[in-house]
């Protein structure tokens, strides 16, 4: 490459950075003359003569299509011309006649853009109406879970039976054990000789009614039962060779297909009772699922003989290999809070020997309706069932009014705030029908509470948790609902308009995330599977996981597994999760965090004068609405509502296809009557309106592209530069 041909290529480079220059000031000064409604034609003809016909001096810029060519041709000859005859005075005004041109034979409106302006206001009007309907039924559903459900007491009443019966260590052993720290069948039948005994004898000063008073306030309610889930006997998978040293006998994990229904023991023997017999609900456990049958052992209530039962199931051999879960159900009563406790203390026996003790509480009431406060309760809860069946009409009407738009039901479930409050209604009328069941089979059981046998009351607990564990998801669903409301202000829904804003980026992180996450997981429980609990299944390894990127991590239980590799999983961890990922997801939501603020401090900004007078010119019409004139018949034609205009554009819509429309064809499809002039009037304002906001946007992108644009130019001239200053060194004689 020669020196010249680098001279001459540099001298056209600025010469283009010129003309850039020269189309940027010239652009500037376009775009805040279109900000009006109007541009002026002979400022861009080169100071020639205006034209005598008014009509052809100035343009209309409502047309946005034509707009966006003007613009694009502009940048493309600006940038690609090579003489310097032809001014950027001159390309601007061959582009203002096209756009003149185009404005006078093409008159047409955007019905999309229409139709969505209009369907965002009466999105806007339904929600604000929505709003206070749903405060009341928040206030009311509040209300109901608060009075019906005081957690305090019943926190109260939890903390007090672990303490009592489960805190208590083991008497007359020769290291300090309690409850949580049985390991063996001999310790299970120690803390039941101990501090269950002991417990159940009650504080011995104090009674309620004739009974024993457990931690001042709770009586016992019928029988203490035992009852234990067997599996069969198995044949052994090992090799012959271990038949001198190994039983063939085995037994599995515990599986319902593979329980023992067969009697055992001696000199007492033990049979088996179906669920329906029991009247003891399933359990899920640690390890498995339980049904609700077994071996059972009933000791009524005040038998002074409690330790002698314990007795004759040890020397009866009650617990032995084939066990996989002994469950003890002890049901008591608190009269000052008028609640029962269905206590059920789970003793898990793995295949590989260990034994994991857990306690499952069931706090509830029986009888629902029993004083002036629970009919009044009553009441509230009649008003929200009212409330539901309001609402599930109000889903059923607009999903019907979406399918006869669309044709497509599967479009109504692309919202989110559909499917929650989809998933909520389906929800309270789950909670509505479970609750009717439960008064019915309170009144059915006819339940003997003075008994002493067993009461058949697990059910009922369990069945009442249910519905509370229900509950406590709609609530969550109701007050996430908020969110739907706060959409009214662009201030308050800055979370969703940032979650929306990083959607795509996040995807992305997600599935990084989720490979980086099973790795892991999977290798954890490959490695510490076999040592450390948190790991000894998938499940709980996922879990540890997800504790462990929240900065819970344990590198010394690690290590004591694998001194080598505990180390480079910590290190590993440390370094992909804590430092790199969740980084990169702060990052993300920044950035979106920070175009969303910019955005919508932009719009607030513009708004806000139009904003105060609007409240302002609202706020007198409020006040002085007594004293204001009867309105005439053009007032009433300006005053039609935007949903009745939206439902006129569903109707054309199945017609004609919406797109743009001229305004001939618009007046012939809405009719020469009174209510078709005023919404074609209102029609074709909202359309200048959209299309104002759509010009100022597309001309901030336009900005934008030329600023980048700007930019590349810049460094290009700087690296041809530094090219030719090199080669300048090479050859200083050629200079």
């Amino acid at each position: 490459m020669s020196l010249d041909s680098l001279n001459l290529r540099q001298l056209n480079t600025q010469i283009a950075s010129k003309q850039h220059k020269s189309n940027m000031s010239y652009f500037k000064t376009l775009t805040k003359s279109t900000q009006k409604e109007e541009v002026k034609l002979p400022w861009l003809m080169g100071g020639g003569n205006q034209p005598k016909d008014n009509q052809d001096s100035r343009i209309n810029i409502n047309d946005q299509q034509e707009l966006e060519l003007g613009e694009l041709e502009v940048q493309s000859n600006s940038f690609t011309s090579d003489s310097d005859d032809e001014t950027p005075k001159h390309h601007y005004a061959q582009n203002i006649n096209f756009l003149a041109t185009q404005a006078s034979e093409k008159d047409s409106i955007d019905m999309k853009i229409v139709q969505g302006a209009y369907r965002l206001k009466v999105e806007k009007k339904k929600l604000r109406k929505e709003l206070l309907i749903y405060l009341v039924f928040l206030a009311l559903f509040l209300g109901y879970i608060f009075s019906q459900r005081p957690v305090e007491t019943l926190w109260e009443t939890t903390s007090g039976m672990t303490d009592y019966f489960f805190d208590e260590e083991f008497p007359n052993y020769f290291i300090q054990k309690t409850y949580w720290d049985i390991g063996s069948f001999d310790e299970i039948y120690q803390w039941a000789k101990g501090p269950l005994a002991n417990g159940l004898q009650g504080d011995t000063d104090l009674t309620i009614n004739g009974r024993p008073a457990f931690y001042e306030s709770n009586i016992q309610i019928g029988a203490i039962r035992f009852r234990q889930a067997r599996i069969k006997t198995g044949i052994c998978n090992h090799p012959k060779d271990y038949d001198s040293f190994a039983s063939d006998e085995c037994f599995p994990h515990w599986k319902n297909s593979l329980k023992d229904t067969k009697p055992f023991g001696s000199p007492t023997s033990y049979s088996y009772t179906s669920q329906k017999d029991s009247n003891d609900p399933s359990e899920w456990g640690k390890l498995s699922h339980y049904e609700g049958g077994g071996y059972i052992v009933d000791i009524p209530f005040g038998d002074p003989n409690f330790t002698d039962y314990i007795d004759e199931m040890i020397n009866s051999s009650y617990l032995n290999q084939q066990t996989r879960a002994l469950f003890v159900d002890i049901h008591l009563y608190n009269p000052n809070a008028n609640h029962f406790l269905s206590l059920v203390a789970i003793m898990e026996v793995g295949a590989g020997g260990c034994i994991i003790p857990w306690v499952q509480y069931r706090i509830f009431r029986l009888d629902l309706y029993s004083s002036a406060s629970d009919y009044g309760r009553l009441v509230i809860e009649l008003i929200i069932c009212g409330f539901v069946i309001w609402y599930s009409y109000r889903l059923v009407k607009d999903f019907l009014a979406a399918y006869r738009y669309n044709s497509k039901p599967l479009r109504f479930f692309m919202s989110v705030w559909n499917c929650v409050d989809f998933v909520n209604i389906g929800l309270f009328w789950v909670i509505i029908i479970i609750q009717i069941v439960y008064v019915i089979a309170v009144k059915i059981k006819d339940l003997d509470l003075a008994s002493i046998n067993f009461v058949g009351i697990g059910v009922l607990g369990k069945q009442y948790m249910n519905f509370y564990s229900i509950i406590s998801i709609n609530i969550f669903l109701t007050l996430m609902k908020i969110f739907k409301f706060l959409k009214l202000t662009k201030r308050m829904n800055l979370l969703w308009d940032t979650l929306s804003e990083a959607t795509a980026d996040l995807i992305i992180f997600l599935g990084f995330f989720i490979i980086v996450f099973l790795s892991f997981a999977v290798t954890g429980f490959v490695l510490f599977g076999p040592s450390l609990t948190e790991f000894r299944d998938l499940s709980e390894s996922l879990f540890k996981t997800f504790e462990m990127a929240q900065g819970d991590i344990e590198y010394s239980s690690f290590r004591n597994v694998n001194r080598f590799l505990g180390l480079l999983y910590y290190v590993f961890f440390v370094f992909l999760v804590i430092f790199v990922l969740l980084n990169m997801f702060l990052a993300i939501i920044n950035q979106a965090y920070e175009r969303v603020h910019i955005k919508t401090s932009k719009g607030l900004i513009t708004q806000k004068f139009q904003q105060q007078l609007y409240a302002m010119k609202k706020f007198f019409r409020k006040l002085f609405g007594v004293c204001r004139k009867k309105k005439s018949g053009a007032d009433k034609e300006d005053e039609i509502s935007d949903l009745k205009i939206l439902e006129k554009m569903t109707i054309i819509s199945k017609r004609k296809s919406l797109g743009n429309l001229s305004t001939n064809d618009l007046q012939q499809l809405l009719g020469d009557s009174k209510e078709g002039r005023a919404i074609f009037k209102r029609i074709r304002s909202q359309a200048n309106q959209s299309m104002k906001k759509l010009t100022v946007k597309k001309k901030e992108d336009k900005f934008k592209k030329l600023k980048e644009l700007q930019e590349e130019i810049q460094d290009s001239q700087t690296r041809i530069q530094n090219l030719v200053q090199k080669i300048e060194t090479f050859h200083p004689s050629n200079n």
